[in-house]
């Protein structure tokens, strides 16, 4: 006979849980970020593994061990770690959507040494948090607003919040960016229009918001954040098709600003040590090490500095142009 007691009936809610778990990935991004997803789910998880020990309590406690119970709390246990593997599946799915966050922060830093005060978009309240830490630490002006640069109304958020800091706009720079692997036939049309709607809308809707402020207060230069891969690479064709948009929307500006004193300038990183570089083969970063102009791979400062070249006045009359970092013709032709 089935005991539904207090302590059966906390492992059964345990048991529920778990499709709660793997319903939050099947909702909309505008219903819930991936950030947000993986926060609850880790929250749940949290809770459905607590209720591991106090189902046994309250058995105990109460008295109450049943062959009912003693069946369902193994189970439970095996549900709960089948939906650990499904959630870190998709999470290894989102982790391929890799932002440049290694490289945004230390374009941030290195721009607020040279003076600058630095206001920034960003995805991931954890790596806001540690961005805003580090400039702590340093004693540097760098905020950062979390939001997502591929939504116009995020965008406008960020727009006000920028107009709030003192002084003219002088320098954009665009370096958000997702990059997931795939040809044209295993691409998903899911992750063509994700990174699309990131690495080109995003770059657009951040430009159509501040470039008027920029115009008003006498120009200044904007910096997009492209990549060698622009060129085409293997097995990244989103990637790639999204990275030469972004060298024509630069030339674009470029010609049509200049008028409004604005220089418009793309930087192509080739192989540089960050997050996008972690999944890659060995041999081929020893490969890259030993063939950089340095002897090493290229480092997120090494995209930084150039990035505050152009921004700065030793730049003024630079536009239109197209600046490689750590480029190799041997790899991207």
């Amino acid at each position: 006979m089935i005991v539904l007691n207090i302590p059966n009936l906390v492992t059964l809610s345990r048991i529920i849980l778990i499709p709660l778990i793997i319903g939050l990935y099947y909702l909309p991004y505008d219903v819930l970020s991936d950030h947000a997803k993986n926060t609850t789910a880790t929250l749940v998880f949290i809770l459905a593994a607590s209720t591991d020990w106090l189902d046994g309590y309250l058995a105990r406690r109460l008295n109450q061990m049943s062959a009912f119970g003693e069946f369902l709390d193994p189970v439970a246990d095996k549900l709960i770690v089948a939906g650990a593997l499904i959630v870190l599946i998709w999470l290894q799915r989102v982790d391929m959507l890799v932002a440049l966050i290694i490289i945004g922060r230390e374009i941030a830093m290195t721009l607020a040494e040279r003076g600058f005060t630095v206001r920034g978009i960003g995805l991931y309240a954890r790596d806001i948090a540690a961005t805003h830490e580090e400039a702590k630490q340093r004693s540097l002006d760098v905020e950062v607003l979390e939001g997502d640069v591929s939504k116009s109304s995020e965008v406008a958020k960020f727009q006000r919040w920028v107009e709030k800091t003192r002084g003219p706009l002088r320098a954009i720079c665009n370096n958000a960016a997702i990059r997931p692997v795939g040809t044209v036939l295993t691409t998903s049309e899911e992750d063509w229009d994700r990174v699309f709607a990131t690495n080109v809308k995003g770059a657009y809707l951040v430009l159509r918001a501040l470039l008027p402020a920029m115009i008003g207060a006498g120009g200044g230069a904007i910096v997009n954040i492209a990549s060698c891969s622009a060129m085409g690479a293997a097995n990244l064709v989103a990637y790639s098709a999204s990275k030469s948009a972004l060298i024509a929307m630069t030339r674009c500006l470029a010609e049509d600003h200049k008028q409004d004193r604005v220089r418009a300038n793309v930087i192509l990183p080739g192989p540089i040590r960050s997050g996008m570089t972690e999944g890659l083969p060995n041999e081929l970063l020893v490969w890259c090490e030993q063939n950089g102009v340095q002897g090493r791979m290229g480092l997120p400062r090494d995209v930084a500095n150039a990035v505050a070249f152009l921004a700065s006045e030793e730049a003024a009359t630079v536009s239109g142009t197209e600046l490689r970092v750590n480029y190799w013709p041997a790899l991207f032709g």
